[in-house]
């Protein structure tokens, strides 16, 4: 190689290390976004940056969206009356900050999404909502089959939410979700809402009625607790799954999550699936590495005097497959319909306070049933969501297998000899914990430039000292 190329390559490589240090000091590579909208609450209200955003019009003191727009709350939001529907994609970065209503205002629920409207909604706490109808806290519907909203809550808590608590028309305690459309709740907690409806799921009620394949529906890193569903014969104190006779498949992938404490006056204490007849729903339903306790069910349902009460998980009228894995069940399995005898099949490492063949039917040999979890209480152990450690001795501890890496408070799987089962991973303090980071593109980025940033460093040095030496 010659001075000059030598010279060139030298320059080359100190203009990358310069170029990647300034971009990871500077902070992680930008994303290109429509529009944002800075939220206020004096100068630029939610419900005026909400117009501007579905309409791409300047709104009051907000600028005017763009496409896909970006909601940043810069401070809590009271709200003395409904917010606008959404219909556009709209993205709320709530920053830690809450979204509720005055305590002395009328009946409304805090969010509406309809056709047309993509609602991300990260680190906010949604309220106060209490609705003479569905869904208290968010409602998601559709304005045709082809038209239906769709939502992901991500690191945000929905909290004391109520569907028409006067009434019995009311589902959808904390959300409300009607249609087809894609819905993903990560790393999120879903808590203390109640819903008095005939269908229930005091956390969320999820139905399917366009007559088309619906979902995903994606839970993964999430607490659903202290959800009710109180009408006399409601379903689904944590969740209630499903559709009506026209419906065609709901998909849903539950993992590492916790469902404690919900109760219902009717089945499925913790998780429900059903539909309004027996006559065309599919459920596909995975569960994965989770955890349920202390979830129970009233008198409401002539079901419930039996074995297969569906303390935990229940079942009725609807095709379906519920795959368990790696799963505690502190609690039963109940199957409500005859022609489904098969509905509950284990891939193994599940273990089930319910004795063996009365509910979950745990028929894998590396399956625990008639098994204390031996669970610690709901509280902080780590992580984003409230969680139920397994206390010392568990014969949870050591008896799972898992594909998934962490645990659901992040933190690496195993940290024992093998995978614990449930949604909590045991740490060994004799081990070194591996917190492990969930990786976006960002992430990634940032790593291949720091690692070009290095390398470029470390090339331009060696060239420096040559040239010294040469000197």
């Amino acid at each position: 190689m010659t001075a000059l190329a030598k010279g060139n390559l030298f320059r080359l490589l100190i203009i990358i290390a310069v170029l990647a240090a300034v971009i990871m000091l500077g902070g992680p590579v930008p994303t290109v976004q429509a529009a944002t909208i800075t939220v206020d609450g004096t100068t630029c209200t939610l419900a005026d940056a909400i117009t501007a955003a579905n309409t791409d019009t300047a709104t009051g003191g907000c600028t005017a969206g763009s496409g896909a727009d970006t909601l940043n709350l810069l401070v809590d939001v009271t709200l003395t009356s409904a917010l606008p529907q959404i219909s556009s994609p709209i993205t709320i970065e709530g920053n830690g900050n809450t979204i509720a209503r005055d305590g002395a205002a009328s009946a409304f629920r805090i969010l509406d999404v309809t056709g047309g409207g993509n609602l991300t909604v990260n680190k906010t706490t949604i309220t106060g909502g209490s609705v003479v109808g569905d869904g208290g806290g968010i409602y998601v519907s559709c304005a045709s089959s082809t038209s239906c909203g769709s939502l992901a809550i991500t690191n945000s808590i929905i909290e004391k939410n109520e569907a028409n608590p006067t009434g019995a028309l009311g589902n959808g305690g904390g959300i409300c979700f009607e249609g087809t459309g894609v819905l993903s709740i990560t790393d999120s907690t879903i808590r203390n809402n109640m819903a008095n409806g005939f269908s229930g799921g005091g956390g969320l009620f999820y139905y399917n009625d366009q007559g088309v394949q619906a979902g995903p529906v994606t839970i993964s890193g999430s607490t659903f607790s202290g959800n009710t569903s109180t009408y006399s014969f409601a379903d689904g104190g944590g969740i209630n799954l499903g559709g009506d006779s026209t419906a065609g498949t709901v998909t849903a992938n539950i993992s590492n999550s916790t469902f404690s404490g919900n109760s219902t006056q009717g089945r499925g204490g913790g998780l429900f699936m059903g539909a309004s007849d027996n006559a065309g729903v599919t459920l596909a339903v995975n569960i994965d590495s989770s955890t349920f306790t202390g979830n129970t069910v009233g008198s409401g349902t002539v079901e419930n005097t039996g074995p297969n009460i569906g303390v935990v998980l229940g079942v009725d009228e609807v095709t379906a497959q519920v795959d368990l894995t790696n799963t505690i069940l502190d609690g039963g399995c109940g199957n409500y319909f005859a022609a489904n005898a098969d509905v509950f099949t284990s891939l193994g490492h599940n273990l089930s306070s319910a004795a063996a063949g009365t509910s979950c039917i745990l028929t894998q040999p590396t399956d625990l049933p008639n098994t204390n979890p031996q669970l610690g209480p709901l509280q902080d152990n780590g992580g984003p969501t409230q969680t139920h450690a397994l206390l010392t001795g568990s014969p949870a501890i050591d008896a799972g297998d898992t594909t998934l890496i962490t645990d659901q408070r992040g933190i690496a799987r195993p940290q024992g000899t093998t995978d614990d089962i449930g949604a909590v991973e045991i740490i060994d303090p004799t081990a070194v914990s591996l917190y492990s980071f969930r990786a976006d593109g960002a992430d990634f980025a940032m790593i291949g430039l720091g690692l070009l940033a290095t390398v470029g460093l470390l090339v331009a040095t060696g060239y420096i000292l040559m040239y010294r030496r040469r000197a």
